[in-house]
């Protein structure tokens, strides 16, 4: 009789054991996915900030080189 109250007890602390493993997984889970959501948010923010912050591109501005003509060449 003993033997068997020692494995309900035994297998009660290892079904506690095993809920409380589920339950750290799933926690970790969550946290693992919220900090996936702030790191795209961030880098979402970051991209938005450059775009903003980056100079237009201006294509219509033209450059002429000419050679400068030398002394005496009229």
């Amino acid at each position: 009789m003993s033997i068997e109250d020692a494995l309900t007890r035994v297998t009660a602390q290892r079904d506690k054991a095993i809920r409380q493993k589920v339950d750290i997984m799933k926690t970790m889970s969550e946290y693992e996915l919220r900090l996936r959501g702030l790191d795209l948010a961030n880098r979402t923010r970051e991209a938005e900030l450059e775009r903003i912050t980056a100079r237009p591109v201006d294509d219509s501005v033209q450059i002429t080189i000419k050679r400068a003509k030398k002394k005496g060449d009229g």
